[in-house]
């Protein structure tokens, strides 16, 4: 049987602090006393308390999603783009969701549609291949496109021929 998620509720009855102190110790831990801060830590140590990242989104209405769209995952240059920008958690703490639109346009604008229920945050597309920009600008969100010129969204292009890959004759 699942253990039930702890609350605030849970840690203000078990500190004798309300939730707003509860809540002040998670959002500004510095309006609280030393003391304070080291009983509810411990409280939190003792409950078993875990994050809930959905809570926050739902809270302050930042999803911390970006949206990728690679054509494919088999061309070395949009593999280590991918990897490039995975590797970016670290400094900036941006989940990603990555669709690969191998199959067109309308699997694009499909997968678009689903990120922007995400309430993803901005969106990185590779090759886009249906949007008008201008539409893309109309979500709303910053819109990378690389591989695309754009006069509505911010683009990236770079001078790579591309040259497919042939085996030498045996």
């Amino acid at each position: 049987m699942a253990k039930k998620q702890v609350t605030f509720a849970d840690i203000a009855e078990y500190t004798h602090f309300s939730k707003t102190t509860i809540s002040r110790y998670f959002n500004h831990p510095d309006s609280l006393t030393l003391e304070n801060q080291e009983k509810i830590s411990q409280a939190l140590d003792t409950l078993g308390y875990k994050k809930n990242k959905l809570a926050k989104v739902l809270a302050n209405g930042k999803s911390e999603f970006i949206g990728i769209i690679i054509p494919n995952l088999y061309l070395h240059y949009y593999s280590e783009m991918l990897t490039q920008l995975l590797s970016s958690y670290s400094n900036y703490h941006y989940k990603f969701l990555v669709f690969s639109s191998e199959h067109g346009a309308e699997e694009e604008q499909q997968y678009i549609e689903e990120l922007l229920s995400y309430q993803i945050e901005g969106l990185i597309a590779f090759k886009p291949y249906n949007c008008h920009p201008k539409k893309l600008a109309s979500y709303q969100i910053p819109i990378i496109a690389i591989e695309r010129e754009a006069e509505y969204i911010s683009s990236i292009t770079t001078d790579i021929i591309w040259v497919p890959f042939r085996l030498p004759p045996c």
